[in-house]
Order: C-alpha cells, then structure tokens, then sequence
C-alpha cells in the first residue's frame, strides 16, 4: 500500500514559545504549507490535525553526545561498537537513554547521541496533554542539517557552518560535503531594546569564538577545507546580527535560501527563520 497523503509537524519548544511548521506528505515528498510561532503555554489541539503526525527538537544541552572513532576491523559491526563505546564512558545504566548512531564525514567516525530517557518521556507528556502524542524527536543541530540539507538551496563550498539562533541559545552543525562533520551549542543571553531582542557584544564574540575553535578543530582532525558560508536561522536574527558575525570570522554570512517549489508561495519569506522546525518534518 502506498500512503498518498499525510500532515507531518516539526516543532521546536524555545524560549516560551513553539515554532511550528506543517506540511503534506505525498509519495514520500513534504511539501510545507504553514509556518508559525505559538505561546507554548497556550498551545492546545486546534493547532495541529489529530490525524498527522508530531516531530519535536531536543536541545544539546539535554544530551550527551560522543564522537567515536572506529578500528580498521571490517568483521566488527560499525553501529554495536559505536554503542558499546558510548555506553562504556556513561557514568548511569545505558538503558536509561534512547541512543542513536549517525555516520559522519570520512568514514570511520560516529557521531553517537544518548537522549535521557525521563527527559524524553517528560517531553512526551507534555506534547500528549497539549498538541498529540509525538511521532519522535530529533536532536536541534541535526533537525537544522536536514532542515537545510532537504528545503533550501545549496551554497558555499566544501565546508560551511548552520546557525540557529534563540533568544539564550545558538545550535550550529558544520557540514562538509552536505553531510555533519561537527555540531553543537552555546548558551546566550537576550536584552530587550525597542521592543526587539538583541543580542549583548559579548554573545556575538562568544559565538564567533565558538564557531572559530570548532573549525580549526575539524582543520587539525583532516578537513583540511576552509569554512566557506555561514547560515543563519531563527528569531530574532537580523541583517545587523549577520553582519557582526561576518565582520568577526570573515566568513561570508547570510539566510538560508529556501527550495520555492517545496513551500506555498505565503510561506516562502519567513521559511529561512525555521530551519529546525522544517528539518522535524524529514524522515530518514
């Protein structure tokens, strides 16, 4: 049997709020028809079709995230020895977590996430109690890779980095290739002025510092390509924002460029803001 339609939702729960993206599911084609931002304490059943399904983002700070470095032994299954090599260094039982293997750039590394199971379950509940139960979850910087990697235009060359900015954090995901080589996040602080959130000087300077260590650590690790681009989504994120980033790692920086065809035309401005969201709906 062949499902020829379906509602899928990414939603990401920052800062108070819920980011939330819906979008029909067609032979295995997501084509987004919604995008918005809702009071997370006012969040009920009429936003979402109970007949669909519910993604929701995990932050990096509720995880534990390991990278491993596989032995050049071909009889050795990759994925039980990435497993068996994160469950080694946890300090607690490792069927307290749901853990998951990705591949990452070159090969031989694994990128290993171990997402608490009682923070998951506590997830869960809530999104069961105010929207419908969750079809799963998906760690932030990943949902933002595949957020660009399936809804927007390429750019950049080998190695570029993601951004996604919230009033007191900022997820990134380098990409070398289109596929994860490092990712992660920092914490930040938020001022209001004008009516607007901004961010404080020494955000920015803590994110361009970030964002410069990690490349120079994938350069000494073997990817020896320059960072090419910077993309930036999320609210609040403006063009002086880009700029200070710019300015600071000499990176061309700018939005992310959405696929047009895979938006309704009403969606297609404010689409870039929501790369987290969007990557909730790719199922892979």
């Amino acid at each position: 049997m062949v499902e020829l339609m379906r509602k899928r939702y990414g939603g990401d729960a920052v800062d108070g709020a819920i980011r939330l993206v819906s979008g029909d599911i067609s032979v295995g084609l997501v084509t987004i028809d919604a995008v918005a931002e809702h009071p997370l304490d006012t969040a009920s059943r009429s936003l979402i079709n109970a007949e669909s399904d519910l993604y929701f983002s995990v932050p990096e700070s509720d995880v534990i995230i390991k990278r491993v470095v596989l032995p050049d032994e071909k009889y050795l299954d990759p994925r039980k020895l990435a497993v068996f090599e994160f469950s080694a260094m946890l300090l607690d039982d490792p069927d307290r977590y749901y853990i998951e293997v990705h591949d990452l750039i070159g090969g031989k590394e694994k990128l290993v996430v171990g997402y608490h199971q009682n923070c998951i379950d506590q997830q869960v509940s809530f999104f069961s109690e105010r929207l419908i139960k969750p079809a799963g979850f998906k760690l932030r910087s990943l949902a933002l890779a595949d957020g660009y990697r399936y809804f927007c235009n390429p750019e950049g060359g080998e190695l570029i980095c993601l951004v996604d900015i919230t009033a007191n954090r900022a997820s990134y995901c380098f990409l070398r290739d289109n596929r994860p080589a490092l990712l992660g996040s920092l914490r930040g602080r938020k001022v209001e002025s004008g009516g607007e959130s901004n961010y404080h000087g020494k955000f920015i300077i803590d994110l361009a510092a970030t964002l410069q260590f990690q490349a120079s650590a994938l350069f000494k690790s073997g990817h020896s390509v320059p960072l090419s681009r910077i993309l930036v989504s999320g609210n609040p994120v403006s063009e002086e924002l880009l700029t200070q980033i710019e300015q600071r790692l000499n990176v061309s920086t700018g939005f992310p460029s959405p696929k047009t065809a895979l938006f309704r035309s009403a969606v297609v401005p404010e689409a870039g803001r929501y790369l987290v969201s969007l990557g909730l709906t790719v199922d892979h």
